[in-house]
């Protein structure tokens, strides 16, 4: 896990190497353990490689990047790692490669020289990557298939500069935070989806499988940008392979698939540890490790002995699995800091405590001398975890006229209800959200006459699976996983998550629904799984429960006063984007930070514009 940065050229301008160290420099805490900034001779033009490095795999000097191959004409920089490396390595050297390291970064070089663009259907990760091939003088830019690791690029006519993140590019070139992207995230909740829009107006976010193909010709750079995973058609044809398939077969497949995912994902040459809360996912992570790793260590955000948070559960969780298990229960005056941090290390709004608590995790696991951490990221969005998944599914019974199965569902769920009975407010809140409605909550933010939310509700003939598929392309995870990066990343942290694996987030679309959502539970294929080995009260508990912060004892002790300080500190910055009268104090009043679903959204947001402005 590392950051990278560069910058090419179709003439010598000598403007990268500057700008390309000033983005080293400001990426440091994605990687703390060596930084270089390298100007690679070419032909043509200008290109500067800058890479930040967190030693994971093959800690000696020799596997620092830029990385190049035996004839120094193809060098690489990388954000990530490739977990099936081995395998991939053990292909090449049969095929008569030689490798001077241990890296996986290395294994990437040798199979772009044996398989070119194609290699990309072979490796299995997470990964940002720039590969300079001085032959003919292109830059390649890929992005992994689902975007799990950031890439942002400005590219004009002559120039293009790029990145794990985007706040100095856009510094340099007097980029203008991006109104569309903060509108679509106050509005949905989702900032981050398959399209090109940053936090930035100018800057590029390169989707998670895109790649991006730089050359300079005749003066000017010749760019071609493409997808190279396309999800739906390998889903599709996946569910067409295991359709003559029996539940015990897909069963097994999903198993072996799982067992693989952990273990590749275990390969470090440092000490991993799991993040543990007290719900499905993690749980089924962590105790999976933990059957061949009984070392690994766990992180939980709670309380063991305080049953509002997820502490008493994670403790069950880790008593079975025989996980060493940290807490992290912070108090008011740490979780207000946190805030703050948090902020910080997005560079972008967010929209709930969730985001602080997981920040938070991140610091403790690393004052604890951990550089990587497996958790159950993904889980939801593979096997329809979560509860709007029973309302899609009941819709596409009774428009398909399956009556008794809809009959079936809706009493099942009876249960899960009654179970979740203290969080149907929440949900009430929110559905809107989800009916395609704009919220009826007043907004602080002026938006534009012509905006339009973006529709993430269930379209009429659309099938489970395929708004299943949207959450992991766009309504979703993309967000999620933005969090997740940035938390991690803000503490040289990095995160790996085997529900994320292709091969299962293939496998979690193209099953057949009744494995998803079962006797009202949702990812039932995993639970099944899992049975004997996660303690039944977790297995197959109706309600569902994230990080547990109480946002309004918060709020209410002091967070609110703070939050509305931090925006009018520099209000006459943000007035553009509220109008005249705007008060935050009337605006952003401790009850409506409580009870409104838009109010912190658009509060962080400001905030964040006011310190972008």
């Amino acid at each position: 896990m590392c950051g990278i940065a560069g910058y090419i050229s179709a003439n010598r301008d000598g403007k990268g190497e500057k700008l390309v160290r000033a983005i080293v420099e400001s990426q440091i805490h994605r990687g703390p353990d060596f930084q270089a900034i390298v100007p690679l001779e070419t032909q043509k033009g200008e290109v500067v490689f800058g890479h930040n490095r967190l030693s994971i795999i093959d800690l000696s000097a020799a596997a620092n990047q830029p990385q190049y191959d035996e004839s120094g004409q193809i060098s690489i920089v990388l954000n990530g790692e490739f977990y099936n490396y081995i395998e991939v390595r053990a292909e090449l050297e049969a095929l008569g490669h030689t490798f001077r390291t241990q890296s996986d970064v290395e294994v990437l070089i040798q199979a772009y020289k044996e398989w070119g663009h194609d290699c990309l259907s072979r490796v299995n990760g997470m990964f940002a990557f720039a590969l300079c091939d001085l032959r003919d003088n292109t830059v390649w830019l890929v992005r992994d298939r689902f975007g799990v690791k950031p890439l942002f690029y400005r590219a004009n006519g002559c120039e293009l500069a790029w990145a794990s993140s985007g706040r100095v590019i856009a510094e340099q070139y007097g980029l203008k935070p991006n109104l569309k992207y903060v509108y679509k995230g106050v509005t949905s909740w989702n900032f981050d989806d398959s399209s090109e829009d940053s936090p930035y107006e100018g800057l590029t976010n390169l989707p998670g499988g895109h790649q991006v193909l730089i050359e300079i010709d005749n003066g000017r750079l010749k760019i071609s940008q493409s997808r190279w995973y396309d999800l739906h058609a390998r889903a599709t044809a996946l569910r067409e392979e295991i359709s003559t398939l029996s539940d015990q077969a897909i069963a097994e497949r999903l198993a072996e698939t799982f067992a693989s995912s952990c273990e590749i994902r275990m390969r470090a040459d440092v000490p991993v540890a799991v993040a543990l809360s007290g719900g499905l996912d993690s749980g089924t992570v962590a105790s999976w490790v933990a059957k061949d790793h009984p070392e690994v260590k766990g992180f939980s955000f709670g309380d063991p002995n305080d049953a509002k948070t997820e502490g008493p559960m994670a403790k069950i969780l880790a008593d079975r699995a025989g996980i060493d298990i940290t807490f992290i229960k912070p108090d008011m005056l740490t979780l207000i800091d946190g805030f703050g941090k948090t902020l910080e290390a997005q560079d972008a709004p967010f929209v709930s405590f969730a985001q602080v608590a997981q920040n938070l995790v991140a610091q403790q696991v690393a004052e604890e001398g951990f550089k990587v951490l497996l958790g159950g990221q993904g889980g939801d969005e593979g096997f329809m975890g979560y509860r709007k998944y029973f309302l899609f599914a009941l819709k596409e019974m009774i428009a398909q006229k399956r009556f008794a199965e809809a009959a079936s569902l809706g009493a099942n769920l009876i249960p899960v209800f009654w179970a979740e009975r203290a969080s149907m407010g929440n949900y009430w809140r929110h559905r809107k959200r989800f009916q395609g409605q704009e919220s009826s909550d007043e907004s602080a933010i002026r938006f534009p006459d012509d905006w339009t939310p973006p529709q993430i509700a269930f379209r009429a003939g659309q099938p489970a699976w395929r708004r299943q598929m949207l959450d992991v392309t766009d309504f979703s995870l993309p967000t999620l996983l933005r969090y997740e990066d940035r938390n991690s990343m803000a503490h040289s942290i990095e995160t790996r998550l085997p529900f994320l694996d292709y091969r299962i987030i293939e496998l979690g679309l193209a099953l057949p629904e009744r494995l998803k959502i079962h006797n009202g539970f949702g990812k039932w294929a995993i639970r099944d799984m899992v049975k004997g080995l996660i303690p039944d009260e977790i297995r197959i508990a109706r309600y569902k429960m994230g990080f547990n912060v109480d946002q309004g004892t918060m709020i209410r002790a002091g967070l609110g006063d703070k939050l509305r300080g931090w925006l009018c500190e520099d209000i006459d910055s943000v007035r553009e984007y509220t109008g005249a009268g705007f008060d935050p104090a009337i605006a952003f009043s401790d009850e409506r930070l409580v009870n409104s679903v838009r109010s912190l959204p658009e509060l962080l947001s400001l905030i964040w514009l006011s310190r972008r402005s």
